[in-house]
Order: C-alpha cells, then structure tokens, then sequence
C-alpha cells in the first residue's frame, strides 16, 4: 500500500510540477525515502515511473522547460493551449499543402541503461495533415559520448486528416553502448497542424545481471612471453606480441605491420568455449590504432564450430577499429549461434592492411538459454572490391554499424504493393553481423493503401510487416551525389528467402520519384527457390511496358547481383557472369538503389499469399556498392 502512495506521488511530481529547485529537492527527497524504506519494492517503482521531465509541458513561461524547439528552415514548434491533459501541448504546423519537413520539439537527455527494455508514449491530434508523410514520434539512442546510435518510431504514425486524441506507444530494447535516450516529433515532408502532449519514457524490465565472461583469461594479464589460454598464430614472418600498452591492468597483445603495404598480419585466438545453439552471445573487445590505413582495418570476430569443431561461421566485432591514431574504443556483437554450434573461439587481425593495433579485455556471454527462433545468419562480409571491369568504386554501404544508416538510406514506411497484404515497417528492418536484414513478418499492420503509381489512398488493415530501404528520392534531385547516376554499375551480395505468398527484389528506381522507369536487377518469388528474375520497365506511369529475362538459380543462396547502365544499354551480371543485355528503352534518367520484402494477399496468384509459410523470413543483403 505503502509504495503504491509513493508511487502516486512521484507521478504527480513528475507529471505537473514547475521543476524549481526546491520542488526538485522534495522530488529528490521523497525518491530516496523510498529507496531506503522500501529496497525490495525498489526496482519495480524505478521501472514504472516516467523518466521524462516536464512531460505534460505544463511548466516554463515562453517555452516548456526541459524541452527545446529546434528550427528547420523558418519552421518552428510552439507552445500551444490546445492539450490532452492540463492546458498545454506542442503544436508543429506547416501551412499549406506541399512537402515541407518541419521544426521539431525534442526532450531533455535521460539517462539510460544498456540492454534493456523501455517503453515509450506519446498523445498526438492532426489536423488536415497529409504530404508524403504523416506526423511521427521518436526516440533516439546515444552512446557515452552522445553520438547517435539509432531511432526507434513511437508506432503507429499519426493519421491523415483530421484525427482526435491518440495514444501512440513503442517498446524497444537499448542497444548495448546505449547510455542517454530523448523523445523528439515532427512532420518529415508532409503539412497540416500536429499537437503533441503527456510524454512518458520508462524503464519496463531491470537492468540485466551482467553474465558471468566466458573467456579465460581476458585481460591478458597471465603468462610469461605469450598470454596463457591464447594462441599466437604466424602468417609468414608476422606474429602478434605481448605488449605493456593496455586498456587496464598491465598487458595488451599487440598486432604490428610496419610500412604502408597491405598485408595480412598474424593472429591470436583464444582457447576454445563450450557454446550452447541456438543462443543468444555478446561479445566485446577493447582496441587501440596507431597509423593504420590499408583495404582493411584492424577487426576481432568471434567464430562458431560445430561438435567435430568445424568452421561455421564468424560473426564480426563491430564496427571495425578506424585508421589512422586512435585511443581505446570498445567494439560490440550481439549474435545467435546456429543449430549445430556448440564451440566458440575470438580471434583478431589485420586482413589487408598496415600499422599497430593492440587488444585488451576481451568478454563473451551467454544472455539467454536457447530459444529456437529464425533469426538472420550473419556472415563475414568481403573487403570492398577497389575495381570491377574498368568500374571505379565511388560509393558503398557495408552495413558494418548496428542500423541503417539515416545519412545514406530512406527507411520505406507505407503499403508495399497494391496486390500485397503488408506494409513497410521500420521495425521489420535490422542490421547485425554486417548485414541488413528486410523481414517478412506475420504482424497485422495498417497504413495507406497505394495503387500500381503510387498514389495514396485509405488507411487500410493488412496481415503482414515487409521492410524497405532505398536512396532518398526527391523531384528536385541532381547528379552531384554519387548514388544517384544516369550511367553506372550497382553491385550488391545478398539471399532470398523461400516460403509461399513471399517476394523481395533489389531494384534502381528514378531519383525524382517519377515511375518513368524502373531497372529490377534481382527479384524473386519466394515459392520459386530456383529462378531470379531481371526487368526493365519503361513508360511505368502509362503502360508499364516491360522486358523480363530468368534464371535458374537457388535463390536462398548468397550470389553477387550487378547492373550497368551505360551507352543506352543495359547489362545483368550474377557472380560476374553476363546474363542478359537489353537496349534501354527509357531516356537517361538519375537512379538510385532501393530494396524491399513484402507478403501478397490470397486473391492474386503472384506471389499469393503466405498462409502456410513459417515467418519470419529475411532477404540479407551483404553490401551495396556503386561504380562509375
């Protein structure tokens, strides 16, 4: 009874309160009365309670207090009568009906645990909105240094039209070098007015006990010349060292290439460790550079063998340790084991490269018990190719961080197809292990309706998520960016999923969004796990006149799909072998990269739908790469 009052108080606090300093004393008082009389009940009011300040917007005079509006252009949030609760909200309005991407109000930083879940919510009221996008919440992870880690949408996004009260919510769990989150809206290309009210992040599960570390050793402090439970591996005259530069303690190993020529330096790898499959690990190393530079950098990996110890697979520590000088950064992975794992190892080198590199305290867990679940395979991704028949490299993506990068990728939202039952949803969207992952998922959804141009409709209930990225498109876009090109050669390395009433493709697409037309250089059905198909369309928003050619291929497999565009002609390439040349039959147009999955609806026969296929299913897309 007792803590159920105290927790009252402490919402009512934090729900209206002007935060001065001496309110923020009895706020403070009255939390650790709470925490000294009451240790056991403790933990689940930390985790109920709303860590957003100010979070009704009730309190400050011109502004609210611990939030702050940020301009975009000449747009500008304001501080607002119309509410929810109280008598103040934020308003964010665009006059008007063209694309404008507004202002937006964005939250105080709150302190945040790693590997945890939170659950957020906002109110939220249009008012005429429409656009290409509807108003949206979020909530933004940083790291230590609050450098942006990712963003993860307050679903479903707010309607078009004019639309009352609603709650929208999110649950998400931090990433593992999440340490601050904030809240922020706003309305990206789209107009109309959007009210938002009564904010609330909280903690829903504990912080996690840390799990005891695997690895012996780890701080490499025992041994006399080389580390005890470590092995020093030569590649010709190369072999790592045991140094006195460390992170903490006494001991590092050191890897050194002198000079500027690439090479590949030898290795150390830790002992071998009883692993559990179809299990959740996560793994870190400590890691310092000085004048590193190369086709690779320094990266450490973490290596799956089956009970005969046999190689599976490795899973890559990322992101890889940067060139040039720099001081002790921490390198992460989350991965799932296989079925068939039952051994792990950690191993780190220089693959191509040049200068020193040191490693130190070195951790591998065990989060969960096995749990069978059809999670993505990641897979070591190969050093980008400098040059390919006379191409240059200008441009790639190597999905090495742990989302989708937003400076380089639009995340698609929004119905998939007219004749599908599924809408993009960026939560379908994943990148690990170096790979994005686009899931189809058996999750009721509900987003606008399309038809075959694109052009919007009602808002529309629909069975299953698909995911989508591609280069953001724009009616004003320009070649001054080299992932938009008239001529050109794309490249990707990726695998279908398999399953009926599945389809994913790979595709350029006009950078001005205009459906003039459309190169596929990779789509498949997933019911047909033997054929891929290659398409030009043209005249798309006339007639949608095409020209297709297959082939015979398994494509749950990983292949290296390419396209060149140049000379008004076009060529398909599948792991470098020429498949197919058409005359292009559009005129020179910017294109730009996209892909997407998505599940079709019982009443077409391609793809169907997916009423029997096991989901979800992934495309896994290795790299995109861009040549000139």
């Amino acid at each position: 009874m007792i803590s159920t009052i105290i927790v009252q108080a402490i919402g009512m606090y934090l729900g209206k309160i002007n935060f001065t300093t001496k309110n923020v004393t009895k706020l403070a008082f009255l939390t650790s009365f709470l925490v000294l009389t009451c240790p056991i009940l403790a933990p689940s009011v930390l985790a109920d309670t709303n860590l957003v300040l100010n979070p009704g917007l009730e309190s400050g005079t011109t502004t609210p207090l611990n939030w702050t509006f940020v301009n975009q252009g000449v747009n500008t949030p304001i501080w607002d009568s119309v509410s929810h609760s109280g008598s103040r909200s934020i308003k964010i309005n665009i006059p008007g009906t063209k694309n404008v991407i507004s202002g937006y109000p964005q939250s105080d930083m709150i302190d945040a645990q790693p590997l945890s879940i939170y659950s957020a919510s906002v109110w939220g009221k249009t008012q005429n909105t429409g656009g290409s996008n509807t108003p949206a919440a979020r909530i933004v992870e940083l790291d230590a240094d609050k450098n942006w880690i990712r963003q993860n949408n307050i679903l479903p996004v707010f309607g078009r039209g004019t639309n009352d009260w609603a709650q929208r919510t999110v649950e998400f769990q931090t990433s593992a070098n999440t340490r601050y989150l904030y809240v922020y809206a706003n309305i990206w290309n789209g107009y109309g007015n959007f009210w938002m009210d009564d904010v609330t992040v909280s903690l829903k599960t504990p912080t996690p006990t840390p799990a005891p570390n695997l690895v012996l050793n780890p701080g490499l402090e025992i041994g006399t010349t080389t580390p005890l439970n470590w092995t020093f591996v030569n590649k010709g005259a190369n072999t790592p060292i045991l140094d006195s530069v460390s992170h903490s303690g006494s001991r590092s190993i050191k890897i050194s290439i002198p000079g500027t020529t690439n090479v590949i330096s030898g290795y150390l790898q830790s002992d071998i460790i009883d692993a559990q499959p179809l299990s959740t690990y996560t793994a870190s190393v400590w890691g310092k550079t000085q004048n590193t530079g190369g086709s690779n950098t320094p990266a450490a990996r973490v290596v799956e063998l089956d009970a005969d110890q046999k190689w599976i697979r490795q899973n890559n520590i990322i992101p890889v340790f940067g060139r040039g000088t720099n001081d002790w950064a921490q390198r992460t992975v989350e991965f799932q084991t296989s079925a068939n794992t039952r051994y792990l190892y950690i191993y780190a080198n220089i693959w191509n490269g040049y200068g020193d590199f040191w490693m130190d305290d070195v951790e591998l867990s065990l989060k969960n018990p096995p749990t069978p679940t059809l999670t993505p395979t990641p897979i070591q991704t190969p050093a980008p190719t400098p040059a390919v028949n006379g191409w240059n490299l200008v441009w790639s993506d190597e999905f090495d961080g742990t989302s989708i990068d937003a400076n380089k990728w639009e995340i698609f939202e929004g119905e998939t197809e007219p004749f599908g039952d599924s809408c993009f949803t960026p939560n379908a969207l994943t990148v690990n292990g170096g790979m994005a992952h686009l899931g189809i998922m058996r999750t009721p959804t509900t987003c606008y309706s399309t038809d075959q141009y694109g052009n919007g409709g009602k808002l529309k209930q629909h069975n299953y998520a698909g995911a989508g990225f591609g280069v953001p498109t724009t009616s004003s876009a320009t070649s001054t960016s080299n992932i938009i090109l008239s001529q050109g050669r794309w490249e990707t390395r990726a695998r279908f999923p398999k399953g009926a009433g599945t389809t994913a493709y790979i595709l350029l697409w006009p950078a001005n969004d205009e459906w003039t037309a459309e190169i596929d250089f990779a789509e498949a059905i997933g019911s047909n796990k033997n054929e891929m198909t290659f398409t030009q369309h043209w005249d798309g928003t006339v007639s949608d006149k095409s020209e297709e050619v297959s082939l015979a291929i398994d494509i749950t497999q990983y292949h290296v799909y390419a396209v060149e565009m140049k000379n008004n002609q076009l060529k398909w390439y599948v792991d470098g072998n020429l498949i197919a040349t058409q005359t292009q039959k559009f005129a020179p147009t910017l294109m730009g990269f996209s892909a997407g999955t998505w599940a079709g609806n019982c009443s077409n026969d391609w793809p169907g739908c997916p009423t029997g296929t096991t989901l979800p299913v992934y495309m896994d897309i290795d790299y995109v790469r861009v040549y000139t």
